[in-house]
């Protein structure tokens, strides 16, 4: 039986031993079965949360009932970040993709070791950095570049999917690439017929990839 300790997470790893140990001193665990909401958009939580087992997601979901998938978030990132540090309400609803195991720290402990510690500032600001780009680049891909380049680039990315995640629908590729079920639908009945992909067997198959780079590198 594997009894070793779970690894640290991102945000802590480049703080000295003494100092991480120092954070998880305030951390406890939670469990979160699949499909199981973690956090509400709208609600304030102070908590900071870094996923030690499973898969979430970062949600938002319109008044029709339509969801756009902001962040899968896997062991060693954190959730709920600015809030921790500021309280803001959350701007998106964290679900459980996968049974989860997360370690927990309550607002104010986690508040109290930013007043006190150097480091962990510093290593925070880094998190935020990350954070702030990766919601610029997403930003762009929605701005710049129609569905059918977004549709193509995550084909691309996933390609070579393993795990909890890679049962793809027409939806969840819709939610995740900003757009709807049927738009996402007829973009690759599109492909299809132009002999970029192939359907085998219920999976899809990359026939031409030059052509799906280029498809991906398209802008409106």
């Amino acid at each position: 039986m594997n009894d070793a300790p779970p690894p640290l997470p991102r945000l802590l790893q480049d703080l000295d031993p003494k100092t991480a140990d120092q954070v998880l001193r305030y951390a406890h665990h939670e469990r979160f079965e699949r499909g199981q909401t973690i956090l509400m958009e709208g609600d304030t939580p102070s908590a900071l949360y870094f996923v030690e087992q499973g898969l979430t997601r970062l949600v938002q979901i319109s008044a029709e009932g339509r969801i756009f998938v902001l962040n899968y978030v896997g062991p060693g990132d954190c959730i709920n970040l600015t809030s921790a540090i500021k309280g803001h309400a959350l701007v998106a609803t964290v679900e459980a993709v996968t049974d989860a195991l997360m370690s927990v720290i309550p607002g104010e402990h986690w508040r109290g070791l930013l007043g006190d510690n150097a480091q962990i500032c510093h290593a925070t600001l880094q998190q935020l950095a990350e954070d702030l780009r990766a919601m610029t680049i997403m930003v762009r891909e929605l701005a710049l570049h129609p569905v059918a380049a977004r549709l193509a680039r995550f084909i691309l990315e996933h390609t070579d999917d393993t795990g909890p995640a890679t049962r793809w629908t027409q939806e969840s590729i819709a939610a995740s690439i900003g757009s709807v079920r049927d738009v996402v639908g007829r973009e690759l009945r599109a492909l299809i017929e132009e002999g970029v992909l192939r359907r085998d067997r219920g999976e899809l198959m990359i026939v031409d990839r030059d052509e799906l780079e280029r498809i991906a590198r398209a802008e409106s």
